[in-house]
């Protein structure tokens, strides 16, 4: 498992999720830790379904963490031929829909709580629509005023592909906040 996971990472860096399969295969660790890759279960899969569960986790989050298994030992079986089979990675059902958005009223109140830069932070980012990352990130050089347009570059958005953004009258006067 140990070397598994090493070489994943290796020839995985370039993904977006680079970051996040570290937090997850750190948290692998404590069932695999030099396990051999004959020695996981469909068993040992379950239980770790139920511990994540247990800590309180969503089925898409449990999820995430089942699909980085799965792909790794898919590798070590298709790619690398280090095993010649491996179990079956069951995943939980997930709603089919986004559940909800925030109400007007929610945010609002969401607002209201935060300190003074970190509620501009939210009415950007609810103003834009911009992943967290893309708001903290965001550079002077990416953002064209006259035009109330900014654009993230391929390299931070997760799906490795340009985003032109929009900006209505609330961000550019959040952006403008920020110049004076």
């Amino acid at each position: 498992w140990n070397e598994a996971v090493v070489r994943w990472l290796k020839e995985q860096s370039h993904k977006a999720t680079a970051k996040e399969d570290v937090s997850k295969l750190r948290w692998l660790d404590i069932y695999f830790r030099d396990k051999e890759l004959t020695a996981i279960s469909r068993a040992m899969i379950d239980r770790i379904t139920e511990a994540k569960l247990a800590e309180g986790c969503s089925n898409a989050t449990v999820n995430r963490v089942l699909a980085l298994l799965r792909a790794i030992l898919r590798k070590c079986m298709n790619d690398w031929e280090w095993l010649d089979r491996i179990p079956q990675v069951r995943m939980l059902r997930e709603p089919t829909r986004r559940i909800r958005f925030l109400t007007h009223d929610e945010a609002q109140r969401l607002i209201a709580e935060l300190p003074e830069h970190l509620a501009d932070m939210a009415v950007f980012t609810l103003a834009t629509g911009l992943r967290a990352a893309n708001v903290t990130g965001l550079q002077w050089s990416q953002v064209d005023l006259v035009r109330q347009l900014a654009w993230i570059h391929p390299d931070q958005a997760k799906a490795r592909k340009a985003i032109a953004v929009p900006l209505n009258a609330e961000a550019v006067t959040l952006i403008s906040k920020q110049v004076e």
